[in-house]
């Protein structure tokens, strides 16, 4: 069952449009409190990615080009200001690589490069890639190094069952991309 892309909206409407894009393993809760912080100057967009959060679950795909066909359809033909953390960073490059005339301008946080050759193999996601035949198991790998053993532990059970049944998803978007660069700089036209 493919559940659709969880969306909500803050702020005044006649205000210029924010997106914010959760990495992976993440959800738009965790961007909450800068939505709460925008959303009195700008119009706020926090979505669920496919597969996590309030868009689970989700039979994909879950590589880029769907990504940015989800946002570009929350999007509805409005310009906005892409603000992406670690794998939304990529979202938000590629889209603006893609769709120019919809984004005015990107802002990045810890966004991964993991396509090139000098990234390192001993990041989380390279964690999880190694354990990819077995997605909740390469979940809770990357879990385990983000957030450390004591407090994976300390989460409850429900948490931990909801965290490993993301594992398709992070296995399937950093696979794709490892395998595909998803934006090349000199198409991204805009500021970032």
């Amino acid at each position: 069952m493919t559940t659709p892309i969880w969306a909500e909206e803050a702020g005044d409407e006649e205000r210029p449009l924010v997106v914010l894009i959760h990495g992976a393993m993440d959800r738009s809760a965790g961007l909450l409190k800068l939505s709460r912080r925008l959303d009195h100057r700008f119009r706020v967009l926090r979505y669920d990615r496919r597969g996590y959060g309030r868009s689970a679950p989700h039979e994909g795909p879950f590589d880029m080009g769907s990504q940015v066909a989800d946002l570009v359809q929350l999007l509805a033909g409005r310009q906005a200001v892409l603000v992406g953390h670690s794998y939304g960073g990529n979202v938000a490059l590629a889209t603006a690589a893609r769709h120019p005339d919809l984004v005015l301008a990107v802002a990045l946080y810890e966004t991964p490069l993991s396509w090139e050759p000098w990234w390192p193999g001993t990041t989380a996601g390279a964690s999880a890639i190694k354990a990819a035949g077995r997605p909740e198991e390469a979940a809770e790998a990357f879990m385990r190094r983000l957030v450390g053993d004591a407090r994976w532990e300390a989460l409850p059970e429900r948490t931990r069952a909801t965290r490993r049944a993301e594992g398709l998803p992070l296995v399937h978007e950093l696979a794709d991309l490892r395998e595909h660069r998803p934006w090349v700089a000199a198409d991204v036209r805009v500021p970032v």
